[in-house]
């Protein structure tokens, strides 16, 4: 008794659908174990966190899945949008440990170094920064300052973010990154436990109004510390960004209960947490 067998994990974002407001939540990590697949537990997650939502007002669900998600949520919903997700490799040695096929070339950072780490007296500039910067597209995130403070406040190991000023002290250039810690199970008995974990970072949002683009994911990346391998969403504006980069896996956008038939990547601002 008391033995976890399953969990589900979600979050509520604000989001603009065109000229369209509304909170919109996400579903992230979901697991049952795997004894127990097949037993309906996941649909009582499910409808768990589903009743949560709508109890707060929430109807429409965008669920940020790799590979094809519950029957529920295809009967149900409708894949709007598919990107792929693009890899820097930052630690050839220990990524050639896990099976990396083929040459990887060593990352070198553009540019001279200009950012910082985001402190407290950079939150109003950077969230004013970040939202201007994201209403060029159609469908958006929008933050609060404490919603910005959860979601891109440095953190050690999970989040790192990062802000250029001007003379005046106002933010000018932000960047943010995520990082995860992908496990090799298969690696398990080997001797060096370091090389079974990679660490995973993956770029969030971004501005650049004086540096390009390519610069500031550059130097942003070259803040990082420890970390192996850079996933980057293939939207916004990330065909101006000139590094060399291969491809790491596809990632599908479903909307359960909701109006969103279809989009463009280039017009869509969503990054994943998970």
């Amino acid at each position: 008794m008391g033995k976890l067998v399953g969990f589900i994990t979600g979050y509520v974002q604000t989001i603009f659908i065109d000229k369209a407001v509304g909170q919109i939540p996400t579903l992230g990590w979901w697991c049952i174990h795997r004894s127990l697949r097949g037993l309906g537990l996941g649909k009582l997650l499910l409808g768990a966190i589903e009743a949560q939502a709508h109890q707060v007002g929430c109807k429409q669900w965008m669920t940020f899945n790799q590979q094809k998600p519950t029957e529920r949520l295809i009967l149900n919903g409708n894949q709007f949008n598919t990107h792929l997700m693009m890899s820097i490799f930052l630690n050839s040695k220990k990524l050639a440990k896990w099976g990396l096929p083929g040459k990887i070339e060593i990352f070198k950072p553009e540019g001279e170094e200009y950012l910082q780490t985001l402190k407290k007296k950079h939150y109003k500039s950077a969230i004013s920064v970040l939202i201007k910067y994201l209403s060029k597209y159609a469908i958006k995130p929008t933050w609060n300052e404490d919603e910005f403070l959860l979601r891109f406040a440095p953190r050690k190991g999970v989040i790192y973010s990062y802000v250029m000023e001007d003379l005046n002290g106002e933010v000018t250039e932000f960047i943010s990154f995520t990082l995860r810690h992908v496990r090799n199970v298969s690696k398990d008995n080997e001797r060096d436990a370091r090389d079974n974990i990679l660490n995973v970072a993956q770029l969030d949002y971004y501005v650049n109004n004086r540096m390009s683009l390519t610069e500031l994911v550059s130097q942003g990346i070259a803040k990082l510390k420890g970390v192996d391998q850079v996933i980057i969403p293939q939207i916004m504006d990330y065909s101006n960004i000139n590094i060399k980069m291969s491809v790491s896996s596809i990632k599908s956008i479903w909307c359960y209960n909701g109006k969103i038939k279809s989009t463009d990547t280039h017009e869509m601002s969503l990054v994943s947490l998970f």
